[in-house]
C-alpha cells in the first residue's frame, strides 16, 4: 500500500499513528503541499479533492478522507483496535475525534487561512487570534470530557483512536502558540503518548520530506 501525505499535515499524522500502531506498513509518497505540488493535474488524478491523505491499496483503489481511512484500517485490520468494545464508550470515543476534525481541523486548515488572508485581508496577528480562537474553543471541551478518564490514556490503558487525532492537534496547538495551560489532563494524554516509540516515529520531524531544519 502507499500513503500520500505531507509531513506537517495533521490529518496525515494521524493515519501515520494509526498505520503504526497497527503495525501495518505502506510506502510513503511525499506530496509538497507548500509548493502546491496538490493542485497538479497528476495529483488531482489521485485524488480530486487535491488534499492529503490518500492510502493506495494494493489492487489499485484509494481512500480519501483521514476518518474514511481509520475506518477502512480498523475494520480490515481488527488485531489490534483502536476502538473500545462497548457501544457507549465506542461513541464517546468517536465524539472525541469527531471535535477534533470538524471543530478544530477546518478553521486551521491552509485552505481556510488562506482565503480570509487574501479574500478578506487578515493580517497575522488576525490570523493568529482567529486560530486561538478556535482552538482553545475546543481545547476546553475535550480537556473537560478527557478529565474524566480514569486510564493512562482516554479510555484504556492502551492508545486508540482519540489519541490518533490528539496528539497531531497538540502538535498544531504548540506551532500556533496557543497557550496549553489550561489544558493538565490532554497534556498528560500527550506526554504519555510522546513516550511511546510508536508515536515517536509518526512526529512530523521524523519524516523523510521534512526540511532538514525541522529534523535537526
Amino acid at each position: 500500500m502507499k500513503l500520500y501525505g505531507y509531513w506537517r499535515s495533521s490529518t496525515s499524522y494521524r493515519v501515520r499513528i494509526a498505520l503504526k500502531l497497527k503495525s501495518v506498513d505502506v510506502e510513503y509518497i511525499p506530496v509538497n503541499l507548500k509548493s502546491g505540488e496538490q493542485l497538479s493535474d497528476e495529483y488531482s488524478e489521485i485524488n480530486v479533492q487535491q488534499s492529503v491523505p490518500v492510502l493506495e491499496l494494493n489492487n489499485g483503489n484509494r481512500l480519501t478522507q483521514s476518518g474514511a481511512i481509520l475506518n477502512y484500517l480498523e475494520t480490515e485490520y481488527p488485531a489490534v483496535s483502536l476502538l473500545p468494545a462497548d457501544p457507549k464508550r465506542r461513541a464517546l470515543c468517536h465524539s472525541f475525534a469527531e471535535i477534533i476534525a470538524t471543530e478544530i481541523h477546518p478553521f486551521q486548515n491552509p485552505r481556510v487561512i488562506n482565503f480570509i488572508r487574501s479574500e478578506f485581508g487578515a493580517k497575522e496577528r488576525n490570523i493568529e487570534n482567529w486560530i486561538h480562537h478556535w482552538m482553545s474553543r475546543s481545547l476546553t471541551v475535550l480537556e473537560s470530557i478527557a478529565q474524566k478518564s480514569a486510564h493512562r490514556f482516554f479510555l484504556s490503558d492502551t492508545p486508540g483512536l482519540a489519541e490518533c487525532y490528539l496528539i497531531p492537534h497538540m502538535y498544531s496547538a504548540r506551532r500556533f502558540k496557543v497557550d496549553l495551560s489550561p489544558y493538565k489532563q490532554l497534556q498528560y494524554l500527550d506526554d504519555q503518548c510522546s513516550q511511546i516509540s510508536v508515536f515517536q516515529d509518526a512526529m512530523p520531524e521524523r519524516q523523510r520530506d521534512a526540511p532538514w531544519e525541522a529534523q535537526a
